[in-house]
C-alpha cells in the first residue's frame, strides 16, 4: 500500500486498530480499521510532514487515537488527538512556559458574559459547559479538556463572565454550549459566527482577486491562476450558502440511509479544478482524514468537485478529491468541516490562516495603542509629581472647607430629604430605557470587545499576581512610619462610627432599600460630622507625607521592572524596549479598550500619530496635563476652568481611563484581599496602586460652578490618598525578606490601608452627597453637562461605587473565608453597575461632543 516505509507502529483499542508509517521522505501516514478485520482499511492518508519521531496510542476511554510527533529540525513537539464522534483532528504544539518568551498562534476567543435582567454581572456562580467535539480549551486561565458528552464546571469570574481560548489551526473551531441553574435553557456560544458573517459580505460586495488587508496588499497573492481564483470563490459561495443546513450547535447533521444527487434546480454551481471525470469509484472516508490529509500538504494544488445532496428534509455537500490516485469522498454535515474546508480553499490560493485573521478577524490597532499607552504612563506619572509640588500648600483651604461643611451639615441633611428619593435600582432601570440602539451598542463595545476582555482576562487570569521583580530596601521607612501613626490614631477614634454604617449599609443593601433618603438618615447627626473631621486630618497628614514618599513612589513601585507572564514579552516585542514597568502594563491595558472606544465613538485616535513616541512629557503636556493650568491645583481656582480648550477633550479621554481603570481596580482588589502568599500579594498590590495612580490620572474635575468645582476636587484628592496609601502598602512588601521591622511595618500598614479603603469608601459617598445636593440646588443656572438625569445617574454611580470600595476595605476585619467571599462579590456587583453607569454617561458625552459645536464636559465626580 505504501512504498519506502521506515517506520511502522500500530495501536488499539477494544474495537479499532490504527497504524502509523513514515515514508523515507518523512511524511507520516495513517490507516485504520476493526479488530481481527482482514479486509475493509481505511484509505492510507498523509498526516504531517517532516516526522522525526513519533508515539502513538489509542485512548481506550475515547476509543479515538493520539499521537505525540517530533518534528526534524528538532524545534517543538506537536501533540495531536482525533475526536471519536465527528472524527477532525486537531493539535497543538507542546512549549515550556517562560517569561522572556512567548509563543503566537491563532486562535478563537469566547467571552460568555452573564447578568441579570437588571444588567448586574452574576458573579462566582457554577456554569458548566461542554464543546461539540473533543477539544483543549484555557477556561478562565486554565487549561481544561472538553467534549461532547462530559460537562465542566466553571464559576464565572468577577465580571460575570467564562473566556475560552481555544487554538485553531485553520478557521474550523468546536461550538461551545452552557447551562447552569439561573439559565432557562442551554446557551450556545459558536466562535466563528462573526468571521463567517464578514466572509458572507465580502464574497456578495467584491471578487477574491479584489480583497485587501488593511495594510492594502491583496489577500491572493499577485499572479494566482485566474481560473483557480474563480473556481474557489464559486466554492466558497457553495459552502457559506449551504451553512445554514448545518446544526448550529456544532453536532453533525444526520445522514439518511437513502440519499440522492440534489435536482439541478436546487445544485449551485459545482466547482472543480482540473474538472474531475467520473467519481463513481470514490471511497467514503473519514471527513477528519481526508482534512488532515489535505491541510498537512500545503502547497498542492488538488483536483476536487462539490456536489449537493439530499438527505432527508436537508440538502447537503458532498466533497470529492483525488489524492495520488485515488478519489476520496465524504458528506460535509458540520459548520466546523465546512470551515475547513473553506479554510483549504484558501490554502490553495496560498492564503495562509495569518492573511484570513488580517482579513476577516479582529486586529488591535497597536500603533495607536501604544501612542495612547504612552501618554497615559506620562499622566499618571505628572500627576504624582503635581500633586507632591502643590498640595502642601493646601492645607489651610482643606481645613477651611471641612469646618465650613461640618457646621453646615445639618442644613445640608435637611435640603436632601427635601428632595424627590432616589434609589440605584430606578436609576439603573431609567438608564437602560434612555439608552438608544448605538448607545447600547457602543456599551457593548466597553464591556465585550476584543480589547475590554482582553484587558479584563489579562488582570483576572493573565498572571499578573505570579509576575517577578527584584527585592529592595524601601527608602523612607521613617515618613512611611510617621504617617502611619497619624492615620492609625485618626482611624481608630471613628472605627466604631465605620463599622455601624458599613452594617446599615449592609442592611439596606440586603433588603433592596437603598436609597438617597435613607443613606442621609444614617449620615444623620454627630456621626457624619466626626468622619468629616477624620477625613480632614487624613488629608491634612497626606499634605504633610506626600513629597517625602514621591520618589519612592514613582521609582521603586510605579517604575519597577517587573516580569508579567504575557505581557511582558508582548511589550517587548511590541516596542523594542527592555523591560516593563507595572505602570507600563497597566497604562497597556487600560490604553486598549481606551483606543478602541475613543475611535468608535470619535471617529479617530485619542493620541495624534507619532506622540506616542515621544519620551518627554512636553507632547501631551498641553492637552492631557490639566493639572499643570496655572490656577491653583486644588481648592483656589479664581476662573473658570472650563475655559481652556483642553478642557472638553481631556474629559473625554481621562474620563474613560478613569472609568476602564477603576474596573480594573475592582478586579485587582478584590485579588489582593484573597490572596495567600507574599509574592501574590505584593504583585496585585503594586498593580492596584498603578491603577489608581492612571485613575487620578484621569479623573481631574473640571467644572464651571466653584463651589462645585472645589467638592469634586476634594473628592479628586481623596482618590490620590487612597492611590498614595495603596502605593505605600506595594512599596513596603517589596522590602528584603531578612528585614523583620520592614516586615512588620508592611503587615501594619496592609491593615491600615484595608481599614482606610473603607473609610474613604463612606466619605467619598458622604461629599458625593453633598455634591448632588448642590447640583440639584442650582440646576436653574447649571452648565450644560448639568441635569436632573445626568447628576442623579452620576450620584448613583457613585453610591455604588464607593460602596463596594467600602465593603472590600471591610473584609480586612471579617474572619470567616466564606463571609469575605460573599461580601467581595457583592462589592464587585455593585461597582460594576456602578461602572456600566458611567460608560453610558461617558458614551452619551463622547457622541454629543462629535455632534455639536458646544461640548460637554465628562464629569467623573
Amino acid at each position: 500500500m505504501l512504498s519506502g516505509v521506515t517506520t511502522v507502529l500500530a495501536q488499539q483499542d477494544s474495537s479499532r486498530v490504527s497504524v502509523w508509517a513514515v515514508d523515507g521522505s518523512q511524511r507520516l501516514f495513517s490507516l485504520n480499521n476493526a479488530v481481527g478485520a482482514t479486509s475493509g482499511w481505511s484509505v492510507p492518508l498523509q498526516q504531517r510532514e517532516h516526522v522525526a519521531r513519533l508515539a502513538p496510542r489509542r485512548n481506550q476511554k475515547r476509543s479515538t487515537g493520539e499521537l505525540f510527533v517530533a518534528s526534524t529540525d528538532n524545534s517543538l513537539i506537536t501533540y495531536l488527538w482525533q475526536d471519536p464522534s465527528t472524527t477532525t483532528w486537531q493539535n497543538t504544539d507542546m512549549v515550556l512556559p517562560s517569561l522572556a518568551n512567548g509563543q503566537e498562534f491563532p486562535c478563537y476567543t469566547t467571552v460568555v458574559r452573564f447578568t441579570d435582567a437588571q444588567g448586574t454581572p452574576i458573579v462566582g456562580q457554577t456554569v458548566r459547559l461542554n464543546a461539540s467535539e473533543w477539544s483543549r480549551v484555557i477556561v478562565n486561565g486554565y487549561w481544561t479538556d472538553l467534549d461532547d458528552s462530559t460537562r465542566v464546571e466553571v464559576k464565572t469570574d468577577g465580571s460575570g463572565t467564562v473566556t475560552l481560548i481555544n487554538k485553531v489551526t485553520d478557521v474550523g473551531t468546536p461550538v461551545f454550549h452552557f447551562s447552569a441553574p439561573f439559565l432557562a435553557s442551554t446557551v450556545t456560544a459558536d466562535p466563528s459566527a462573526e468571521l463567517r458573517a464578514n466572509l458572507v459580505k465580502k464574497l456578495q460586495s467584491q471578487d477574491l482577486s479584489q480583497w485587501k488587508k488593511p495594510d492594502g496588499s491583496p489577500v491572493v497573492p499577485p499572479g494566482t491562476n485566474p481560473e483557480l481564483v474563480a473556481q474557489a470563490q464559486a466554492a466558497l459561495q457553495q459552502l457559506m450558502a449551504n451553512m445554514d443546513s448545518l446544526p448550529t450547535d456544532g453536532s453533525a447533521a444526520p445522514l439518511e440511509t437513502a440519499t440522492t444527487p440534489a435536482p439541478k434546480a436546487m445544485a449551485l454551481a459545482q466547482p472543480s479544478f482540473k474538472v474531475l471525470g467520473t467519481v463513481t469509484n470514490a471511497i467514503e472516508t473519514a471527513a477528519g482524514d481526508v482534512l488532515q490529509a489535505l491541510k498537512s500538504a500545503a502547497g498542492v494544488i488538488y483536483e476536487y468537485a462539490i456536489q449537493p445532496l439530499v438527505s432527508g428534509t436537508r440538502t447537503l455537500l458532498q466533497f470529492f478529491v483525488k489524492i495520488g490516485e485515488q478519489v476520496v469522498t465524504f458528506v460535509v454535515r458540520t459548520v466546523k468541516e465546512a470551515l475547513q474546508l473553506i479554510s483549504w480553499l484558501f490554502q490553495q490560493l496560498a492564503v495562509l490562516i495569518e492573511d484570513i485573521i488580517q482579513f476577516l478577524g479582529f486586529l488591535f490597532a497597536w500603533d495607536d495603542i501604544l501612542a495612547t499607552q504612552k501618554a497615559l504612563e506620562t499622566m499618571a506619572q505628572d500627576v504624582v509629581l503635581a500633586l507632591s509640588a502643590r498640595l502642601k500648600s493646601e492645607e489651610p483651604s482643606i481645613v477651611a472647607f471641612f469646618d465650613d461643611l461640618i457646621s453646615k451639615w445639618d442644613g445640608i441633611c435637611t435640603t436632601a430629604l427635601g428632595l424627590p428619593d432616589v434609589t440605584t435600582q430606578q436609576v439603573v432601570a431609567q438608564t437602560q430605557a434612555a439608552q438608544t440602539p448605538e448607545q447600547a451598542s457602543a456599551m457593548d463595545c466597553l464591556t465585550t470587545s476584543p480589547g475590554a476582555t482582553f484587558s479584563t482576562y489579562q488582570v483576572s487570569h493573565g498572571g499578573i499576581a505570579d509576575s517577578t521583580s527584584t527585592e529592595s530596601d524601601p527608602p523612607v521607612v521613617q515618613a512611611i512610619t510617621d504617617f502611619l501613626q497619624t492615620v492609625g490614631n485618626i482611624l481608630s477614634d471613628v472605627a466604631d462610627g465605620v463599622k455601624e454604617l458599613c452594617q446599615g449599609l449592609q442592611t439596606m443593601v440586603q433588603q433592596g432599600t437603598f436609597s438617597m433618603h435613607g443613606f442621609v438618615k444614617l449620615l444623620a447627626g454627630e456621626a457624619a460630622k466626626t468622619l468629616l473631621a477624620a477625613a480632614r486630618d487624613l488629608l491634612v497628614g497626606l499634605c504633610e507625607i506626600i513629597s517625602d514618599v514621591t520618589p519612592a513612589l514613582l521609582q521603586d513601585v510605579l517604575l519597577r521592572p517587573f516580569n508579567i507572564p504575557v505581557l511582558s514579552w508582548l511589550y517587548k516585542k511590541l516596542t523594542g524596549e527592555d523591560s516593563l514597568t507595572m505602570l507600563g502594563a497597566l497604562s497597556l491595558l487600560a490604553a486598549i479598550p481606551t483606543t478602541i472606544a475613543f475611535k468608535l465613538v470619535t471617529g479617530e485616535a485619542p493620541i495624534p500619530a507619532g506622540a506616542g513616541d515621544q519620551k518627554t512629557q512636553a507632547r501631551v503636556q498641553p492637552e492631557y496635563l490639566p493639572w499643570r493650568h496655572p490656577t491653583t491645583l486644588v481648592l483656589a481656582a479664581k476662573d473658570k476652568s472650563h475655559e481652556s480648550t483642553s478642557a472638553d477633550r481631556y474629559s473625554v479621554l481621562g474620563g474613560i481611563l478613569a472609568t476602564i481603570s477603576s474596573l480594573l481596580n475592582t478586579f485587582l482588589l478584590a485579588a489582593g484581599q484573597l490572596a495567600k502568599g507574599p509574592r501574590t500579594k505584593r504583585g496585585l498590590s503594586t498593580a492596584q496602586a498603578a491603577a489608581s495612580w492612571l485613575g487620578v490620572a484621569g479623573s481631574f474635575p473640571f467644572d464651571d460652578d466653584r463651589g462645585q468645582q472645589i467638592l469634586d476636587r476634594l473628592l479628586w484628592v481623596l482618590s490620590a490618598l487612597e492611590a498614595v496609601v495603596t502605593g505605600l502598602v506595594a512599596l513596603m512588601s517589596w522590602g528584603r525578606g531578612a528585614d523583620a521591622d520592614a516586615k512588620g511595618l508592611a503587615k501594619a500598614l496592609e491593615m491600615v490601608d484595608s481599614v482606610l479603603i473603607a473609610f474613604i469608601g463612606v466619605i467619598s459617598m458622604v461629599l458625593s452627597l453633598v455634591s448632588y445636593v448642590l447640583e440639584m440646588a442650582g440646576q436653574g443656572d447649571s452648565p450644560s453637562y448639568h441635569s436632573y438625569f445626568w447628576d442623579t445617574e452620576k450620584f448613583a454611580a457613585n453610591l455604588l461605587g464607593f460602596g463596594g470600595m467600602t465593603a472590600e476595605g471591610a473584609v480586612s476585619v471579617i474572619s470567616t473565608p466564606s463571609t469575605q467571599v460573599t461580601v467581595l462579590l457583592v462589592a464587585a456587583g455593585a461597582e460594576g453597575v456602578a461602572f456600566l453607569l458611567d460608560g453610558a454617561r461617558w458614551f452619551e458625552t463622547a457622541w454629543y461632543n462629535q455632534q455639536n459645536n458646544d461640548k460637554k464636559l465628562y464629569q467623573f465626580w
